[in-house]
């Protein structure tokens, strides 16, 4: 599981991606900001078996008061 705020998402994936590691990633949480959507393909080209997750709650705690998975179908 990866879970962090968007910029930090995005080099964690670039990273990911160009070195070929993290393959068993299941699950992708981002909050804490705007997430672009050239961001959730990022990460889907990265993670291809994870699940992303979107969130949002205030920025000073770790509580989360809303929640939305990606469905890259929908």
């Amino acid at each position: 599981m990866i879970h962090g705020v968007p910029a930090l998402v995005r080099q964690v994936a670039r990273a990911a991606r160009q070195a070929g590691v993290f393959p068993g990633v299941r699950a992708v949480l981002v909050g804490g900001d705007a997430i672009p959507a050239d961001l959730a393909r990022e990460v889907r080209e990265a993670f291809p078996r994870a699940r992303l997750h979107f969130l949002y709650g205030p920025t000073e705690t770790t509580i989360y008061c809303c929640h939305e998975e990606w469905d890259e179908a929908a």
